[in-house]
């Protein structure tokens, strides 16, 4: 008997500290802080409800018992309302609860309140049995005392999980965490204790309804610490160092000696001036560390914003390709259909402006495709279609397919063909192709003088093409951006006005396809350009 009434008040005075120290420590911290103040304010009825608890078991009088039973009850109300409040404001109000609303719940708290504490209808009799054992009559509200519990709790925690949800901070989320973890255990074992224990006849549980205040104190306390909750890392420190600043000066008077006392007030200075640094370097730390998160923050939240940019130029761009294509490839057959004299003879005239019209249609297909193609390689809807094939054979195709258009510019295509056949690979034949194609265009477009040379050789386990041109060449910088989407160097611009700069990016996402490698180099502007594709002989 004896030890339980030992481990009774050590769970009294532990839950009471405990909470008290809490709140003070919070408050001395925060004063201006609305979220300080209601958890200092729920933090004292909560103070106030175990002190009621304490007394309630501990006085013999029948009739303060009974009064001390209402208060207990009383608290309870108050307690919730604030801490209610308080999660609507932790860490930050992203719920807007109208004052008409906010008023309403605290006009129907206060007048619950006062039902409680000075009417029987929630505690009617308090009965102390021989044994000391108290034994509560319940009045006919009490019902309505236990769902407004209910209630108010479930809300609490329904606000705690949305907060969790919708803030994306992640110190703000984990401090949210630890508070609703240490809220639903604190919760569930005050109404297992106090409620549900003591209304089938288990009264003495209720003696242990204060570890649910320990409970929660513990999780709040871990998430002070952990994650900087109300910034308390900066009071803890201001009060290590008042306190150490306070031992060294009582020394001062402890010396014995005037040689000690002065010594003693050397280090008191010391003392001082370390303490002052390490309160700057507490602060600097974290105000660097919520610089940095909401740095982090903020650049995860443009990042999202971007991504969606992207996804809607993506879908914009594949979109407006699909509705273009099909009104240009009309306007091809029927230029074609008039070039060829379906409609009659034309006037030798209008041959030249008919040409015209179709090139410039033709380079419109072309940059619908390359849009199209762009689309679906970025949206992850391109098939590749791998089979065996010849790099060479290829290679050759578009050698022929390029001459002509080479000699009426004047320049040449040297094919250089390997001695030996090289070994045929497991590509997507199509896709390579167009990723050579386009290489070999721009070199077409950018080369004035001199010509293009493509070679082909067979390292240790992969197939090297290598096309050169003495066209305009490129600076270090250019190559770098060359494979981007919408990237032309400035020879590009000054030399074909027509390119879109998709046709060496859209060549990159084809080789990286086939897990093989593009680059480009040059040793300056006027002095030609060399592109690299290297694909792997077996491709798994």
């Amino acid at each position: 008997m004896q030890s339980e009434f030992l481990i009774r008040n050590l769970i009294y005075f532990v839950s009471i500290t405990l909470n008290l120290i809490l709140g003070f420590f919070i408050l001395l911290k925060g004063r201006k802080e609305r979220a300080n103040r209601i958890f200092f304010v729920t933090l004292l009825f909560t103070s106030g409800w175990l002190i009621s608890l304490f007394l309630f078991y501990a006085i013999e009088s029948l009739e303060l018992v009974l009064w001390i039973g209402r208060i207990n009850f009383a608290f309870v109300l108050p307690m919730l309302y604030f801490l209610l409040r308080f999660v609507v404001v932790f860490p930050k109000e992203i719920i807007i609860v109208p004052k008409k609303l906010r008023r309403g719940l605290l006009l129907w708290v206060f007048f619950l309140t006062l039902l409680t504490t000075f009417t029987p209808l929630v505690d009617k009799q308090e009965i102390v049995t021989a044994l000391g054992q108290r034994k509560t009559i319940y009045g006919p509200l009490y019902t309505l005392y236990v769902f407004h519990y209910i209630i108010l709790s479930v809300i609490v925690l329904a606000l705690l999980f949305y907060k969790l949800r919708k803030l994306k901070e992640k110190i703000e989320k984990s401090q949210v965490t630890y508070i609703l973890i240490g809220l639903s255990l604190s919760l569930a074992f005050g109404f297992i204790t106090n409620i549900f224990l003591y209304s089938i006849g288990l009264f003495e549980a209720a003696n242990y309804g204060p570890i649910s205040v320990v409970i929660f104190s513990i999780f709040v306390t871990a998430a002070i610490f952990k994650h900087y909750l109300f910034n308390i890392k900066i009071l803890a420190v201001e009060l290590f160092t008042a306190l150490l600043i306070f031992l060294l000066f009582v020394n001062i008077f402890l010396a014995p000696t005037l040689t000690q006392r002065i010594l003693n007030i050397i280090i008191l200075g010391g003392g001082f001036i370390f303490g002052i640094g390490l309160i700057r370097s507490v602060i600097k730390e974290i105000e660097l560390r919520e610089k940095t998160q909401k740095l982090a923050s903020d650049l995860e939240e443009a990042y999202r914003e971007l991504k969606k940019l992207d996804e809607a130029k993506t879908e914009f761009i594949s979109i407006a390709s699909h509705q273009l294509r099909t009104p240009l490839t009309i306007i091809k057959g029927y230029i074609s259909m008039l070039m060829e004299g379906s409609y009659g003879e034309l006037p030798d005239k209008t041959n030249k402006p008919l040409k015209n019209v179709f090139d410039s249609n033709e380079r419109l297909i072309r940059l619908v495709n390359d849009l199209l193609t762009v689309s679906k390689v970025e949206t992850g809807r391109i098939e590749v279609e791998f089979g065996i094939a010849s790099i060479e054979e290829i290679i050759s195709s578009l050698v022929d397919e390029l001459e002509l258009r080479a000699k009426e510019k004047g320049i040449y295509i040297k094919w250089e063909k390997p001695k030996a056949p090289l070994p045929k690979l497991m590509i997507d034949k199509e896709k390579i192709r167009q990723a050579i194609l386009n290489i070999l265009d721009n070199a077409t477009h950018y080369t004035e003088k001199g010509g293009i040379t493509i070679k082909i050789k067979a390292l240790k386990s992969r197939i090297q093409i290598i096309i050169s041109d003495t066209g305009e060449g490129m600076t270090k910088k250019e190559a770098e951006k060359l494979f981007t989407s919408f990237s032309r160097g400035s020879a590009g611009v000054r030399l074909w006005a027509e390119g879109a700069g998709l046709g060496l990016y859209i060549a990159r996402r084809f080789v990286d396809f086939h897990k093989g490698k593009i680059w480009a180099e040059s040793p300056g502007k006027g002095k030609g350009s060399t592109f690299y594709i290297e694909l792997p002989m077996k491709l798994k």
